[in-house]
């Protein structure tokens, strides 16, 4: 099943290919256009949180902004950017046959629904515990 990420690395007007991207190349390509959407937000945004007024505003309301147009700039402009550079790299070819672990698992993520479960409660349990411990 693939994931968002995963869908935003096909591209637009192509046919769906038969194989998904694997994982570690969408990882990569994701982290890359994380980190120039987050290089150019905090080289552009202080500059035009100004001009528009909100450099006095209160911090949540700058971080909403921040957020808005960070999120438009990498899923709309810098993946599509990214997926036109590098769509040969990205492509999965028919021939792969990575069967042998931990490399089936890279390209085509956790299979175990129940490991997926016990990641995310991971997750969310110990973010929920910081946030109670850090309240007290």
């Amino acid at each position: 099943m693939p994931d968002a990420f995963t869908d935003l690395l096909v591209r637009q007007g192509d046919s769906v290919p038969t194989l998904q991207p694997k994982k570690w190349k969408v990882w990569w390509l994701t982290l890359l256009g994380l980190f120039f959407t987050q290089l150019w937000a905090g080289a552009v945004l202080p500059y035009y949180f100004e001009a528009w007024g909100l450099d006095t505003a209160h911090a949540r309301l700058r971080g909403l902004v921040a957020v808005l147009i960070s999120t438009f700039l990498s899923s709309y402009v810098l993946t599509p950017l990214l997926l036109f550079l590098f769509s040969p790299w990205v492509r999965r070819k028919e021939k792969e046959k990575d069967t042998k672990q931990p490399w089936k698992t890279l390209n085509d993520g956790i299979e175990s629904i129940w490991i997926k479960v016990i990641l995310t409660v991971a997750l969310y349990g110990g973010c929920l515990i910081t946030w109670l411990v850090r309240d007290s």
